[in-house]
């Protein structure tokens, strides 16, 4: 598990301009399979675990407002 988050952030390289913060969730997901676009400043990775898959959810928060509205994107 730790391994996986550990690629996942690495994987990121570079923030985007104005994007320098980041909050790492898990959750249970019905559809842990769904990637959203870089451009939503989310990436989504699937760590197989019995006996639900967790989701992990990296989002990129901007330096100067809120990422909330990204939630709704969200399935």
């Amino acid at each position: 598990m730790e391994r996986k988050l550990l690629l996942a952030i690495q994987s990121l390289k570079t923030f985007p301009d104005g994007y320098g913060q980041l909050r790492i969730k898990r959750k249970k997901s019905d559809n842990p399979y769904r990637f959203l676009p870089e451009s939503s400043y989310k990436i989504i990775y699937t760590v197989e675990e019995t006996p639900n898959p967790v989701v992990i959810i990296i989002e990129l928060v901007h330096d100067s407002q809120s990422m909330k509205g990204v939630e709704k994107i969200l399935p």
